[in-house]
């Protein structure tokens, strides 16, 4: 019983390491998305204005 105790400690530490980092990846995922959006939305203002023949 304390070794079936033990496993499931060690399988929940590393299910919780796990979806930490997953979390953790994700976020910089999202931080690198939102600078590429910035950079892609100044480049379609200069592209705009460059074409923009009122």
């Amino acid at each position: 019983m304390l070794n079936f105790r033990k496993i499931t400690k060690n399988q929940l530490r590393r299910d919780i390491q796990t979806a930490f980092l997953d979390a953790r990846s994700a976020f910089e995922r999202y931080k690198a998305t939102q600078k590429s959006v910035t950079a892609l939305e100044e480049s379609f203002g200069y592209m705009q204005d460059r074409f923009d023949v009122e």
